[in-house]
């Protein structure tokens, strides 16, 4: 139905069916079953060719749906898919709820390019729970991102993993004005586990469901898998248990850095004046505003 030939600069597409059709690509980020948030769409008459207006810069192949229904996946040549690897990103590397949602927001008001948080976390975590921290790796050096926060960047332990490979990024950790406010934030957000549950919960609810239409692996219950990486079974002396994970992890991040003479590491609270002005200043980009957005403020 459909044919295609390799060109300099993209790929030349032919419909020889018998009629028109509705033709769609999809890139797959390289090194993950990630689809980009990016897709080529159009309708192509009998015998028609076309060359879409497509980046494969960060791709590993294009999945290919005719009619809405998946077709076929088509891998594609490196001289299509080269980009700078070594190009320096921003990684959020604060626990969830310290402002980590505001911090990327602000940033993207600033003209940045901002990963989907919700995507990278239901198609990352799974893998950086079972060790494989590369689908990850190849999502910070996908070109047409330069921000990313929360799952799984920022992981207990994950950052010291992703510095082995990506020492040239800057690392932020974002923090609350005191631990009170992030364990009660916390709590708060963790509240539908806890009515459900006398003491524990059962981590077989972090499961995996498969979508048969665009062949793909979604992560259910990700609150559950945040529960298990900061080492959390029961809900038994709760916010002494957020209160450890919470002070733990600003000192573990802190030391790491501090030891290595040459990282580009900095503490940003987004609740602090002039506290996106300063941040911009360090990382080299333009910031009309001088302090940082709030977003998911929780009303008093």
């Amino acid at each position: 139905m459909i044919d295609y030939e390799f060109l300099e600069d993209g790929i030349k597409f032919k419909n020889t069916h018998y009629e028109k059709i509705n033709f769609k690509i999809i890139g797959i980020i390289i090194g993950t079953d990630i689809p980009y948030e990016n897709y080529f769409q159009t309708i192509i008459n009998k015998n028609a060719w076309i060359i879409p207006n497509f980046d494969y810069k960060g791709f590993s192949c294009v999945k290919i749906y005719i009619n809405d229904s998946y077709y076929y996946t088509l891998s594609l040549p490196n001289y299509l898919t080269q980009y700078n690897k070594h190009k320096s990103k921003i990684v959020g590397i604060g626990l969830n709820k310290t402002g980590t949602t505001s911090f990327a927001e602000s940033l993207r008001k600033c003209g940045l390019k901002k990963s989907i948080s919700a995507r990278d976390s239901q198609y990352l975590t799974n893998d950086v729970l079972k060790g494989n921290i590369y689908s990850t790796i190849s999502i910070l050096e996908h070109p047409n991102y330069e921000v990313y926060q929360d799952m799984p960047f920022s992981m207990i332990n994950t950052y010291k993993t992703l510095y082995e490979y990506r020492p040239q990024d800057y690392y932020v950790l974002t923090i609350r004005d005191n631990v009170e406010q992030w364990v009660d934030s916390t709590y708060n957000f963790f509240s539908e586990i806890w009515e459900h549950r006398k003491e524990e919960y059962d981590p077989k609810e972090l499961s995996m469901f498969y979508n048969s239409i665009n062949k793909e692996i979604i992560v259910r219950n990700h609150r559950i898998s945040l529960l298990q990486n900061w080492g959390i079974d029961s809900k038994l002396n709760i916010k002494n248990k957020l209160t450890y994970v919470y002070n733990k992890h600003i000192d573990d991040v802190t030391n790491f850095f501090e030891s290595k003479i040459s990282s580009n590491f900095i503490i940003v609270n987004v609740s602090k004046e002039n506290e996106l002005k300063n941040f911009s200043k360090y990382i080299g980009f333009e910031s009309v505003e001088n302090d940082f957005v709030w977003v998911n403020k929780r009303k008093k």
